[in-house]
């Protein structure tokens, strides 16, 4: 039944309205509502904030309105805000009370009746025992724990079982009410009770997967969001020690007032899983030692929308209360012990996606949505590095960064090199466990679980393995110091995954072959850090420093232990800094600007229409049948192509280079402009190739008909010089070749 007064302005009288409902429809609707809302509801601050708050303003009301008279002191009752008197309709509601009591049958008022006495009883009990002056601990435990007209009480010994059952008859005699159907798993406990008030069976309906866990245990709770505009869903895992278990799911349907932005709606789902965190633990807390929650989703605007805090007011009201929602249950959980982060999963292992999307019958009986994603089986520190894990604090944040850059990670500033970083890191760790011999247990495997390679301290100088283990905090402690840095594509493009030491490497598909481990998988280092330097000295000092290596060659020995980002970059920074190659490899002075090239390079022509003409030798080659002997070789190049001809001669007389030149002409055709360099062509025939054409009339002929001009070498400029020294590439290509010249 709804009663009220109808929202009409213009009406002089209100006149009440009661629409009625079917029990049926009533049931339904409660129902849903109360399964709906449960556990995320809007979360406006702690209980004793809100009633500090009420205090002071009915202590402000009492001030203002407290009046002295001559019998007393007067004070106006405080009323709530925006109170709405309704009209009387005491006598209609009497009648029609009266009228539904002549419909219902006399049975299911009955029903109604004991739905009422339970409720009354319910709150007689909780009532009682908050005010109760028996033992605040079973008091509290039995408020705790009842549910309806159910108890479920746990106890670590039969004599604290015994007596809780001693106390809960003396509270509920108080109450004149007859608690029974007690029961216990161990078999003394059950004959203790009283026969009259033990249970006859040892069934209950429902059964439990059992697993043993203590009650001191810390456990972390893991909640994952995701949000689309079909639903919106949260889902709380709990466990430790490797083994989750899917707790709480959460599923909610989108508001119909306006369409949102995915963006929008993400921030939505990552606020009810905060929500539903907050709920999860105030439930557990009594029970269960909760050290850790981490929030996950996919949405990395949602995340960045939490981390910039000051300037999300930009995105709006509803994003900007969403943030300053998240933040105060963070605040509320680590003000009581807890710390809570916040980071990014991937869609394919974020387990809350598949309610958003829907699963088949078969996917959701082997679905991962059961236990959780791997990763939050491992400890954090081998967790992906693109969760990004941080909490959700400005302040907290600040100060866990400064305590690890001050505390942990090592000053390479002071390294010259990375063999003297390693030196230090392993006098570090044979220093911890020397100090910390005399500790207890307890706090060395508080320590073991912050420094790597952590065990009993050994006397003596630095071995190779103290070098290793060197290595390897270093390279720990830089991942995790830069891992906030690396996009989250870097992880798939480069493939990177965790090794047995916790190391991240670039898995690629050299799996098969025989190179060493680390030079198929190599340590994953972040670009533009001091260790990338470190390494870039060591590489140079070790082997280019030595060697002079070039840049290739330097990379190629980086990558054979590491891959970096940006390498080559790196290591041409650091080549500009080596002293010796700068000296090697820098050129005394500047060349003079170049002339223009000559007309025959840069203008179009048929092959070897301009040729330039060279000789080399003496080269040995052996004919069919006769003994071995110098030959020698006639290059013509193209000035306009930059093809090269090459002709064999005999010998070094004047009829072999004339047969030669008449062999090029035969297959290349007459070319118009002959370059030639009179000192080379010298060396080998004592006459100037312009003798040969004046001296045999055949070939001077038919160079004459066709107006070739044979250059005079005085008037040979650096560019056509250049054009035809191309005798060393020649020689040097027949020195390599093993084959044995038979014929010319």
């Amino acid at each position: 039944m709804v009663s009220g007064r109808m929202s009409n302005v213009e009406a002089q009288t209100s006149a009440p309205q009661q629409p009625m409902l079917t029990q049926n429809d009533m049931d339904t609707w409660d129902r849903y509502w109360s399964i709906e809302s449960s556990g995320t509801n809007e979360y406006t601050g702690p209980e004793k904030d809100e009633k500090r708050m009420l205090d002071e303003k009915v202590l402000r009301h009492f001030k203002e309105t407290v009046v002295k008279k001559p019998d007393g002191y007067y004070v106006r009752l405080p009323w709530k805000d925006n109170f709405n008197t309704l009209p009387e309709n005491k006598e209609m509601a009497i009648a029609r009370l009266r009228s539904l009591l002549k419909q219902y049958p006399p049975e299911r008022l009955a029903e109604i009746e004991n739905t009422f006495r339970e409720q009354l009883q319910q709150a007689t009990i909780h009532f009682h025992l908050e005010s109760s002056p028996f033992n605040s601990t079973v008091a509290q435990q039995l408020k705790d724990n009842l549910y309806v007209d159910n108890l479920v009480m746990t106890a670590e010994s039969r004599e604290e079982a015994m007596k809780q059952y001693e106390e809960k008859k003396e509270i509920s005699n108080s109450l004149e009410m007859n608690t029974r159907e007690f029961t216990s798993s161990d078999e003394t406990v059950r004959n203790y009770f009283d026969e009259k008030d033990r249970s006859s069976s040892l069934q209950v309906k429902k059964e439990l997967p059992r697993k043993l866990v203590k009650k001191y245990w810390e456990q972390n709770l893991f909640i994952f969001t995701d949000a689309s505009t079909m639903a919106t869903t949260a889902f709380v895992y709990i466990g430790n020690n490797g083994v989750q278990q899917l707790l709480i799911a959460k599923v909610k349907l989108p508001s119909i007032k306006g369409a949102h932005t995915i963006p929008k709606l993400e921030m939505n789902a990552l606020t009810i899983g905060t929500r539903l965190a907050r709920t999860t633990y105030t439930e557990l807390k009594k029970i269960v030692t909760i050290s850790n929650i981490y929030i996950f989703t996919d949405s990395e605007i949602t995340l960045n929308w939490v981390k910039n805090k000051e300037t999300v007011k930009e995105k709006g009201f509803l994003v900007s209360n969403r943030v300053k929602e998240i933040y105060n249950i963070a605040k509320a959980l680590s003000d009581q012990g807890i710390r809570v982060k916040l980071g990014y999963v991937n869609t394919r292992e974020n387990p809350a996606d598949c309610g958003t999307r829907g699963l088949s019958s078969e996917e959701f009986n082997n679905h991962f949505w059961w236990k959780g994603p791997e990763f939050i089986q491992l400890a954090e520190n081998r967790w992906p590095l693109e969760t990004k894990t941080f909490p959700p604090n400005d302040e907290t944040a600040e100060s866990l960064q400064v305590n690890l850059v001050s505390s942990i990670t090592p000053s390479l500033e002071k390294c010259s090199s990375l063999t003297s970083a390693k030196r230090r890191m392993a006098w570090a760790l044979k220093f911890i466990p020397k100090t910390s011999r005399n500790l207890p247990s307890e706090t060395k495997q508080r320590i073991s679980k912050k420094v790597a390679k952590f065990g009993e301290p050994i006397e003596g100088a630095i071995t190779a393995t103290d070098m290793r283990n060197a290595q390897h905090v270093i390279t720990l402690l830089h991942q995790s110091q830069y891992a906030e840095t690396i996009t989250s594509a870097t992880y798939r493009k480069l493939n990177l995954k965790q090794d047995e030491d916790c190391i991240w490497r670039c898995w690629g598909r050299l799996g098969k072959s025989f190179l060493p481990f680390g030079a198929k998988n190599p340590i994953f280092i972040a670009p533009n850090s001091q260790l990338v330097i470190l390494l870039a000295q060591l590489v140079i000092l070790q082997a280019h420093g030595q060697l002079n290596r070039s840049t290739s060659n330097t990379i190629a020995e980086v990558r054979r232990k590491f891959w970096i980002p940006k390498l080559r970059q790196q290591v041409k920074m650091m080549l500009r800094k080596c002293v010796p190659c700068q000296r090697f490899n820098n050129l005394p002075f500047r060349y003079p600007p170049m002339s223009d090239l000559p007309t025959t390079r840069v203008v179009q022509a048929r092959p070897f229409c301009h040729i330039g003409l060279d000789l080399f030798g003496p080269l040995k080659a052996k004919c069919a049948g006769e003994p071995q002997r110098k030959t020698y070789g006639c290059i013509f190049t193209c000035m306009t192509a930059r093809m090269i001809h090459l002709e064999l001669m005999k010998d070094a007389t004047v009829g072999s280079f004339l047969n030669a030149i008449r062999r090029f002409i035969a297959r290349r055709g007459i070319p118009k402009s002959i370059t030639y360099q009179e000192d080379d062509i010298r060396d080998i025939v004592p006459l100037r190739p312009i003798d040969f054409l004046q001296n045999h009339l055949t070939l001077t002929h038919e160079i004459a008909t066709e107006g070739v001009d044979t250059q005079d070498p005085d008037y040979h400029t650096p560019a056509e010089t250049a054009q035809i020294r191309t005798r060393f590439e020649a020689v040097s290509a027949l020195k390599k070749s093993s084959e044995i010249v038979n014929k010319f």
